[in-house]
């Protein structure tokens, strides 16, 4: 969704970018806000006028770690949650991407969950309206269709929900 070539250029999102799209069931505004440090406050614009909230995490070895922070020094995955959660988003899809490039292992989802999930329940999150889902964006997989990827299958289930399952499900503001 990034437009700008500044944004192309650096591969972060800058400016808070508006897109529309449609599913069998809802109509969706989805606000691609910024999750650099450094455009914190575009994100807060973005967050305060949502009603929900997608929290996208690269599940790729360090990329997790840095955004969470863990042996990095402060990431802003946790801050941005924090925040989001402040601005009264009540309800969050964890979408763990780019799960084609740990060959969509189980452990690696697993070891990520177990650790976002405390987190989102002690700042506020009720679990019932927390929602994991792994995806891999570039290629499509379980985002809108079921799982085609065998090692994902395996695990994850092929009547599991997608992405857009889940987006659907969400309760109405």
């Amino acid at each position: 969704m990034d437009e700008t070539e500044e944004e192309q250029e650096r591969g972060v999102t800058i400016e808070v970018t508006t897109r529309h799209f449609c599913t069998a069931n809802r109509n969706f505004t989805i606000l691609d806000a910024p999750g650099h440090r450094d455009f914190i406050a575009n994100m807060i614009t973005g967050a305060a006028q949502a009603n929900c909230g997608m929290l996208v995490i690269d599940v790729q070895p360090t990329a997790f770690e840095r955004g969470w922070g863990i042996g990095y020094g402060g990431g802003t995955t946790q801050e941005h949650a924090l925040l989001a959660r402040s601005l009264g988003v009540t309800q969050l899809v964890i979408a763990m991407n780019k799960m084609e490039r740990v060959e969509y292992s189980e452990d690696r989802y697993h070891e990520i969950h177990d650790q976002v999930k405390p987190y989102l329940l002690t700042i506020g999150f009720k679990e019932s309206d927390l929602y994991f889902v792994p995806i891999s964006a570039i290629t499509g997989e379980n985002v809108a269709e079921k799982a085609r990827e065998d090692r994902l299958k395996s695990w994850y289930g092929a009547e599991s929900d997608t992405l857009v399952d889940i987006l659907d499900r969400l309760r109405l503001p």
